[in-house]
């Protein structure tokens, strides 16, 4: 079947803060975040609600929906059942397992990723603390241009940031790298890099009709936001069977890369950067000590890795390493086994620990 996909892919970028349609970037945005409510669109148009009827319908929706940070970006999600889960964009979660899911009073919940599906970009967040609030109710009726909408989410780390609009357009095919958005709602209320995974809100039944999750930075308040109906039986399924294998799976690859990046630094004797992926403890020794023992190496190869969970934020990656050495009557082969700890410090991940074994 023929798709009518926007030419021009580049100019279509997730909204996640820290992370575009570019390589990723770490998370440096301060955590300290403004209550921020923007109306934009036509204002005019909430003639059946006064000024004091909005604000307490904006803070009942804001009560459900999370700031989610990750060791790599930021985003939002929204409270979807009972169990303490919540949706949001499967590239907000991209490269982790657990989250920090912050609440409009900014109290902070351990999440877990149960459920990622980065070809349809939705995902699904459990916080066990969480369970038995009453989630958002969730709009299955016909969607209309021109419908008035409410966006909810954390624009630049703004979080609890409202903004107004029309569903502008429906039925829109876009593709970006992995993603494929078929059908989605286009917007005009303005939205921007933190608002991925928050809710699109009808305003005239007070429910979910989609997820905010791209942009066209081509032009101004272009957003795509995608339909809920078209997620509720896949996020239905991971509620009752989560996936945790599956995204243990994707995160112990991710911890081995990390330590193939590693390796790759030391072998290209980029020391600093080798030395900046180190945690506070390893750090204790100085950079010039650090340096020094790999002088002597002309290469490293990563042969084997295994990796063991050993909490719920904590990988042990041990790998098996062939070294070349430099030595008095030239270069010297050797094999190396080694433990790595690599976990979470200041919402980014570190190597904790590294031993030598063998």
């Amino acid at each position: 079947m023929k798709k009518k996909v926007i030419s021009v892919i580049l100019s279509i970028v997730i909204i996640l803060a820290g992370v575009l349609s570019i390589p990723i970037i770490k998370n440096t945005m301060t955590k300290s975040v403004m209550s921020e409510i923007s109306g934009l669109g036509s204002m005019t148009a909430l003639n059946t609600a006064n000024s004091t009827d909005m604000s307490q319908f904006a803070d009942a929706i804001q009560k459900k929906v999370a700031q989610i940070n990750t060791p790599f970006a930021l985003g939002t999600g929204f409270l979807y059942n009972d169990k303490g889960d919540f949706i949001t964009n499967a590239h907000v979660v991209d490269g982790t397992v657990s989250v920090k899911v912050v609440l409009q009073d900014k109290t902070t919940y351990e999440g877990i990723v149960i459920g990622r599906d980065p070809k349809k970009d939705i995902a699904l967040v459990r916080v066990n603390d969480l369970a038995g609030l009453k989630p958002l109710e969730m709009h299955t009726e016909e969607v209309k241009i021109m419908d008035e909408v409410i966006a909810f989410g954390s624009p630049l780390g703004y979080q609890n940031t409202v903004t107004f609009g029309r569903i502008s357009g429906l039925n829109r095919d876009i593709i970006i790298e992995e993603s494929i958005y078929s059908k989605v709602y286009q917007t005009d209320a303005a939205v921007s890099p933190g608002n991925s995974g928050g809710p699109l809100i009808s305003k005239n039944s007070g429910k979910v009709i989609g997820i905010n999750s791209c942009i066209d930075v081509r032009g101004e308040n272009i957003a795509f936001s995608i339909p809920v109906t078209q997620i509720l039986e896949i996020v239905s399924k991971w509620a009752s069977n989560p996936q945790i294998e599956q995204e243990f799976d994707s995160m112990s690859k991710f911890v081995k890369l990390y330590i193939y990046e590693y390796y790759d630094y030391i072998n290209n004797q980029k020391y600093l950067d080798a030395y900046e992926m180190l945690g506070e403890d390893l750090q204790k020794q100085s950079y010039t000590t650090f340096r020094n023992q790999y002088l002597n190496v002309y290469s490293v190869t990563i042969e084997s890795m295994e990796s063991i969970k050993n909490s719920s934020e904590q990988f042990e990656i041990t790998a098996n390493l062939g070294m070349i050495l430099y030595g008095d009557n030239g270069r010297i082969k050797s094999q190396v086994k080694k433990i790595f700890t690599i976990g979470l410090e200041n919402d980014q991940y570190k190597i904790i620990n590294s031993k030598q074994i063998s």
